[in-house]
Parts: structure tokens; sequence; C-alpha cells
């Protein structure tokens, strides 16, 4: 039995049980190779050609890449300009809302302060009077600790005087 897929198989006519005619009824054909001559100073020419459009084409990419970080070098540039502006704004604004003037007026305005005198009030609480066996202490002056208390607080005065 014949296979299907054999070249014999699509031929129908009484020959292929006769195996020696079909043999010298086949043609046979030579095929000719045919080889190109390649001209050498051609193909050199060819790759340098294509070396040199790569080589252009290099440079036009570094060029568009340079230009392109020129434009991002003068973003910055504005943009570290409006930043220090911004800033010496702030610092502007925080030097306003910080004013001694400001803070004077808020002072005696929203929190109710007044300005100090140049004078000094002190309270001293006295001391509570002892009785031991009849006799008053609290009575009996301190004239050693009164000296020391009027320079201590002359010394506050003229020290609050030299600060205002």
């Amino acid at each position: 039995m014949v296979q299907a897929g054999s070249s014999l198989a699509r031929k129908w006519d009484d020959d292929f049980h006769n195996p020696a005619a079909n043999v010298n009824d086949r043609q046979y054909r030579r095929v000719k190779k045919k080889y190109k001559q390649v001209n050498p100073h051609k193909a050199l020419l060819v790759r340098v050609s294509v070396f040199l459009f790569a080589y252009g084409l290099l440079i036009v990419f570094l060029c568009i890449k340079s230009a392109t970080l020129g434009y991002q070098i003068v973003q910055l540039q504005n943009d570290i300009a409006k930043t220090e502006a911004a800033n010496h704004k702030l610092e502007y604004s925080i030097a306003q809302q910080t004013s001694l003037k400001r803070v004077e007026m808020i002072a005696s305005t929203q929190l109710g302060m007044y300005p100090a005198k140049n004078q000094f009030q002190f309270t001293i609480e006295a001391p509570p009077k002892m009785q031991v066996a009849g006799r008053n202490l609290a009575a009996q002056p301190v004239e050693m600790g009164d000296k020391t208390l009027r320079s201590i607080y002359k010394n506050l005065r003229i020290l609050a005087q030299k600060t205002n």
C-alpha cells in the first residue's frame, strides 16, 4: 500500500507499478548557482556611510539633551529665586509679628496689661506677734535687716531704670 504523503501517491496513471520506467522518464535539471561579485570599495563606502550616519544621530541626540538640560537649569534657578523671595517674605512677617511695638500693643489692648512704672512697690506681710512670757517680740526694731533690704531695693530700681 502506498502512503498518502509520498510523491507517487499523487500520480494516477499505471506507471507507478513499473519503477524502472519511472527512473528513465524523469528529467533532472541542474541548477547553476550564481555568485555575485562584491566591489570591496563599495562595501567600505556603505559601512563608512552607516557609521557616519549613526555618529551624526549621536551628536544630534547629545545636542538636544544638553539643550534640555540647560532649560532645566534655568527653570531650577527661577524656582530657587522664587523660594528665596518667599523665604524673605516669611522672615519679614516673623520680624513684624514679634516686634516690641506690636507685642506691647497686644499686651495693653487684648490682655489688659499696662506699662510698668519706675517705682517699685513691695508688700510684705507682717510677722505674727509672738508673746513670750509677757513680752512682745514684734515691737522690737530690727535695724540690720532693714538696711540690707533698702540697699537691695535701691539696686533693683537702678537696674530696672537701665533696662528701660
